[in-house]
């Protein structure tokens, strides 16, 4: 995946990320540890990243590209068990009114303002 890639080795200390205009952008406010430019108001939507949470998001996508580019890619390489996940959602469908099938099964369609 290009976007594990790329943001592995963004700067993000020297660069802002504008998702609106698909671009990025030298950061004019240097005391944002990251600056992702919200789509609406232009805003910066990570505000609240501190230092050590910076260092947590940029660890999780270098991990992330590692493991995308370690051959097929599968749940368990980042932790999870899939056999546990489909048991839970067995026993958590069995006590649900619908006995587990979706409302929106079938021909009837989910319609707005309903």
């Amino acid at each position: 995946m290009n976007f594990f890639a790329y943001y592995s080795e963004f700067d993000f200390e020297k660069y802002a990320i504008s998702i609106k205009n698909n671009c990025v952008f030298l950061k004019e406010n240097q005391s944002a540890v990251m600056f992702i430019e919200e789509p609406f108001n232009q805003t910066n939507t990570a505000r609240c990243v501190n230092q050590q949470g910076s260092v947590k998001i940029r660890n999780a996508i270098m991990e992330s590209n590692k493991t995308w580019n370690s051959g097929e890619p599968n749940l368990s390489q980042i932790g999870v068990d899939l056999r546990q996940i489909t048991a839970t959602n067995v026993e958590a469908a069995k006590n649900c009114p619908n006995k587990g099938r979706s409302r929106f099964s079938g021909s009837r369609r989910l319609r707005r303002g309903r």
